[in-house]
Order: C-alpha cells, then structure tokens, then sequence
C-alpha cells in the first residue's frame, strides 16, 4: 500500500461526512503468492461487493468489448517463430490512469499502523477487479500503438495479434528481427509508462551469459562478466551493517532421549468391507449367499472342500437355510477381525487375559462361559453350569 502512495497509484484525501453518499469505498484484503518473484503481497479490491443501499460499483459499470485474441490462435502463431521469446508488462492495470472524477468511485479506508486512525484514500489508476479494467488496459495499449505505431512498425502487430492480457508473446525468423522486434517493444511501452520484465527466450544467443553462450565480442565488453557487482569495487557504496554474526551462535548438544515402548504383535485377518458397504443387514445376508452361492460352485468344479459348506440352490431366491448360513458366515468375520485372540486361546486350550465385556456380563477364561463350536468356529455363549451339545444358539 505504501508502494502504490509512492507511485501516485493511490492519493490520501479528506472526505466530509456529509460527502459519503457521493463516494464507493472498495473493500480490500491481502493476497500472498509465494511463487511470485516480482509481488508476493498484493491487495485486491472487491469491486462486487454491495453498499447499504444494495448496489454494486461493478453493476453499473460498462465492461466494454473483449478486445483479447484467442488463446488458440496466439500459442498457434507464437509456435510458427523458429526464435521465440515472452515478457510481461509489469502491473499493466495500474499504469492506466483514470480522469480525475472517477477517483471517487475507487475510495478506500486504511490505515497503516492499527493504533492510528483510519484514512480515507482513492486509487487514481485503473483497478484490477472492477468490470472494465481488462478493456481499459487493453485499449490503452492498442491507442498507444496507434498513435506512436510509425515511429515503431513492428509493434501494433505484436499488441493486436501477440499478446494475452499483460504477456507477449512473440518472435522472429532471425536473430536481427527478434532484437530489432524487442528495442521496438521497449521503447513504445516505455513512452506509455510501461515497463517489460520476465523476459525469456529460446535463442542461447540473446542471453548475455558467458556460460549460455554469449559470444566473444560481446563478453569482452561486459563490465559485469570481468569486474564482477560495482560492490566490490566502489567504495560509494556501503556494505550492509545488519549482517547476522554466526561465530557467537553456540550448537545444542543433542540430549539422547530415552522411551518406553510397548509393542504388540498379532496376526489381524486382512480387513473386508463388504459389511460397511450396506446399511441394510438383511440386503447385506442375501449379496454374501449369492457370493457363497458362487464360492461353492468354483470349489465343486475344482474338487476342493470348503471349510464353511453351503449348498448351491438352482432357484434365484435365496432360502431360509442359505440365509442362516450366510449370517453365520458374517458372524465368524466379525469374531475374527475383533475376537481373533480369544478364539486361538479357545483352539489351544490355553487361558486368556482379556475379557469380553457385554451388555449384561463379563465373558473370561476364569468364568468358562465360552465355547468354539466345531462346524463353523464361531464363539458361542454357554451356562457355566451345564454344557450344551447343542450349538444353534445365538452367536456372540
């Protein structure tokens, strides 16, 4: 913000209370880009947002015809140059100056320092984010092409058919016309007050680097290739004072820092999704019987037996014993990816530490109430009293 007070882009004013009606103050924010090189905070003006009344500066505004060339055609013409180069006119909106009578439209408030009071301000150039300023800036250049194209004939083509926005891009058939193309470009844009930067090219030639192969006679004239920045041989110029004296910093010993971990190791079955793909219990039964449906036809066609036995049906629905055996089928999944522990404890014969809480009672090795049964390897729930042979009870 200080920049653009510096640069004329933006005037304090003083505005009286009762002139507020007759001024838009544009609400602004910072923006960072770390990428950019040349603007890493930049304020944008929101020229869309509504005063009390309910109106917009950008509704009434004209945006004005797109005076920009297709994209398509630009990269397509720009490809035709055997010597290429690019460049950006650097902050192109804000070297459009705006008639004095319209500053007031652009008002702003600010202040520098949160302890002082607000300021009022106005910015005096053309605002990236109101409606017409991509027409302003491109009809600025277009009239500066226009009006001083004689003195410069290689450029109103390169601002009419090369250029995108603030980007040229452009080239030559020969090295003479790339260069006579780019003194041409600098010397309009500069008698508008626009300035060029970013300059990049395919030509190793145009690059005035020794090691990108600048030729001889070029070299020999470089003061900067043989004497190096004027720093370290004028003695005008001072060196910086705030350079940071790294002899003083003393390293932290590492101190060897010691933990306690506990570590665990079980084999855990691969995980399945297939219960958390459906909501519906009794949708997800029927889908595992036609799975097992299949997995027993693949299993008689190769001879190999199942360790769960489901009988193929020939009939599309599903029956009351298929879907039972499906149910057991997810009630062993489900023991399996959370009980896995108790029912190897249970296979071996060894006792267990954890115990299986439930709503209404605490299962353990100490209370022997539980049970694998056989046929399915499901954990079944038994009276501590008596053992049931019959296992069709409900599983855990």
């Amino acid at each position: 913000m200080n920049q653009m007070v510096h640069s004329n882009q933006m005037r304090k004013v003083s505005i009286e209370p009762q002139d507020y009606g007759s001024h838009y103050f544009l609400p602004h924010h910072a923006v960072v880009k770390e990428s950019s090189t040349t603007t890493r905070v930049r304020p944008v003006f929101n020229a869309s947002a509504r005063n009390a009344a309910g109106h917009s500066l950008n509704e009434n505004l004209l945006t004005g015809p797109n005076l920009l060339p297709q994209l398509v055609l630009v990269l397509a013409h720009w490809r035709c140059y055997p010597i290429a180069f690019v460049a950006d006119v650097s902050k192109m909106s804000l070297q459009v100056r705006l008639h004095p009578e319209d500053w007031k439209l652009q008002s702003i408030l600010w202040r520098e320092d949160p302890r002082k009071s607000i300021e009022y301000y106005v910015l005096t150039t053309v605002t990236f984010g109101c409606g017409p300023s991509a027409y302003l800036a491109s009809r600025t250049l277009r009239k500066l092409a226009e009006d001083d194209g004689n003195k410069f004939p290689l450029v109103p083509p390169i601002v009419h058919h090369e250029m995108y926005m603030d980007d040229v891009l452009s080239g030559a058939f020969d090295l003479n016309t790339e260069s006579e193309k780019r003194r041409h470009l600098c010397s309009l844009f500069s008698a508008g007050g626009f300035s060029l930067a970013k300059w990049m090219t395919n030509d190793p030639e145009l690059l005035n680097v020794a090691s990108r192969g600048c030729p001889v006679s070029v070299l020999r004239e470089d003061r900067l290739w043989w004497n190096g920045p004027e720093t370290l041989s004028s003695t005008t110029v001072p060196w910086p004072n705030n350079c940071d004296d790294f002899s003083q910093i003393v390293p932290k010993e590492t101190e060897e820092a010691e933990s306690n971990v506990l570590v665990q190791s079980s084999d855990a079955p691969p995980d399945c999704d297939l219960i958390l793909r459906y909501s519906s219990y009794r949708r997800l039964s029927k889908i595992l019987a036609h799975c097992l449906r299949f997995v027993t036809k693949l299993a008689q066609r190769c001879e190999r037996p199942l360790t769960v036995q489901f009988q193929a049906a020939a009939n599309v629905e599903v029956s009351v014993e298929e879907l039972e055996q499906a149910e057991r089928h997810l009630c062993r999944m489900t023991q399996n990816a959370l009980l896995s522990v108790e029912i190897k404890c249970i296979s071996a014969k060894t006792p267990y530490l954890r115990a299986i809480f439930l709503p209404s009672c605490v299962l353990s090795s100490a209370t022997g109430c539980c049970a694998l049964e056989d046929a399915c390897e499901t954990l079944k729930l038994m009276r501590i009293a008596s053992t049931p042979s019959y296992f069709r009870q409900r599983a855990i």
